[in-house]
């Protein structure tokens, strides 16, 4: 019998908005997406020295029991590049069970509903974008009442930069810099696109060094890159 749940995703290295459509997509082995919440980004929370992160939930079904998909949503990490780092730092990709069904349950790596989602603006707000009147079954609260309660001025409505398509090893190169992944998030469409415009142009065997070179030139000289 299939179960509804709802999965959280984030990012906040490299191509974080291609990072989030990667993982959707490779979730179909192991859970139905049936809705996905607008992207928002957030301030980072637990380990604030870091990027901006971009987060979703998407509304699913699985057949799966509980530990089986998680281990399904360990594997999607694993395959799209996450490295073991620091709890609540940067990372390529996040998934995490957020509901599974109205289970109330601690099993072994997993406790379900996920036990700090209640404090967490960057997950109500785009659940509660979804399932605003989904109850939170350890408290009988709705969504909705949760995200009332919390302070949600960190998390602001995504708006991708307009064109800008960021080459696979520079997104590769940035995941692996956490402090240039944050600061070229931070520039605007235009300046991203001078930049991707400049590696382009540059011979073969100097095309990444040189957005690296350009990029860490500007966070070490303050240099806003509007």
């Amino acid at each position: 019998m299939s179960e509804r749940v709802y999965l959280a995703l984030g990012s906040n290295l490299g191509d974080r908005l291609a990072n989030l459509s990667r993982a959707l997509q490779a979730l179909s082995p192991y859970a139905a997406v049936q809705r996905v919440s607008p992207v928002v980004e957030t301030d980072p929370w637990g380990v604030l020295d870091q990027p901006d992160f971009l987060n979703q939930v998407a509304e699913a079904e699985t057949d799966l029991p509980p530990l089986e998909l998680l281990a399904g949503l360990k594997e999607i990490e694993r395959t799209l590049g996450r490295q073991p780092g620091v709890r609540y730092g940067p990372r390529l990709i996040d998934l995490d069970i957020l509901l599974y069904g109205e289970l109330c349950a601690e099993l072994p790596g997993l406790s379900l509903p996920h036990p700090r989602m209640a404090e967490r603006a960057f997950v109500l707000v785009p659940l509660a974008a979804l399932a605003p009147h989904a109850l939170h079954p350890p408290t009988g609260r709705t969504i909705a009442e949760l995200l009332g309660a919390v302070d949600a001025r960190g998390v602001r409505t995504y708006l991708p930069p307009e064109g800008v398509r960021i080459p696979p090893d520079l997104a590769a190169a940035l995941a692996q810099t956490p402090r240039l992944s944050g600061h070229f998030n931070r520039l605007s469409a235009a300046r991203q696109r001078e930049i991707i415009a400049q590696m382009e142009a540059a011979p073969t065997a100097e095309r990444l060094s040189a957005a690296l070179e350009r990029l860490s030139a500007e966070t070490a000289g303050g240099e806003p890159g509007v």
